[in-house]
């Protein structure tokens, strides 16, 4: 939970100084953005474990786990609006979207690394 995401902040930080890179702030500052916003669903997250509890066993749990990414992304968009609030909507929008674009391909690219390095790993004496 909490380790997972201090790892994940600076490619949440790579995605989005990639995404509003037109705006002029250093990747610094975007580490600091996202850390922030990464507070932000922490505190999503905390608020909602009592529910997350609550629902363990029943039906409700896959509503509740999509009321929490629901909520996280929510969070984290308002964050990045107030953040850029001088766009306009729909650049600001436009930008939210390649943003969490780029976070998939990224993640999707960290997956590829991590299975090819673990068959690297487990192979290693046959190949």
């Amino acid at each position: 939970g909490a380790i997972m995401a201090l790892l994940i902040v600076p490619v949440y930080a790579l995605a989005s100084f990639l995404a509003y890179r037109k705006e002029k702030y250093n990747f610094a500052e975007h580490l600091v953005l996202n850390a922030y916003a990464s507070s932000l669903r922490l505190f999503v997250t905390i608020i909602l474990f009592p529910l997350v509890v609550l629902t363990e066993h029943s039906n409700e749990n896959d509503t509740v786990s999509i009321l929490t990414t629901v909520l996280e992304v929510g969070v984290t968009c308002w964050c990045f609006l107030q953040f850029f609030s001088n766009l306009k909507w729909s650049v600001a929008l436009k930008k939210l979207i390649r943003m969490y674009l780029i976070f998939l391909l990224e993640i999707i690219v960290i997956g590829a690394v991590l299975v090819t390095l673990i068959v690297l790993f487990v192979y290693r004496d046959k190949i």
